[in-house]
């Protein structure tokens, strides 16, 4: 699988990292160059707002799909009660059913 994977991993003619630390694991893993793109936010942006009350807690940031395993997240902070906040844009049957967890 990793001579496959690296052999695949070839073919592109760039590579766009997230973050440095993305950048560097593609050169350590493809020995490839890649540019690095942050994520684009700005705290004026009209479609984000900052609050000035602050509240505690913690939170789960990501695309849902069962294997990134939201659920033992959920789970877990149930058990602890402790406040978690998930975030996502994802819309599919994995969210009804964590929201059945909460």
């Amino acid at each position: 699988m990793k001579k496959w994977d690296k052999k695949a991993a070839q073919r592109p003619d760039i590579f766009i990292a997230n973050s440095q630390n993305t950048q560097e694991r593609i050169k350590k893993y493809y020995d490839r160059e890649s540019t690095v793109v942050y994520p684009f936010y700005t705290a004026q942006s009209t479609k984000y707002k900052v609050q000035s009350t602050k509240e505690k807690y913690f939170m789960c940031l990501g695309r849902v799909v069962p294997y990134k395993r939201f659920d033992l997240a959920i789970l877990a902070f149930n058990q602890l009660k402790l406040p978690l906040k998930i975030f996502t844009s994802t819309v599919n049957d994995e969210v009804m059913r964590l929201q059945k967890l909460s």
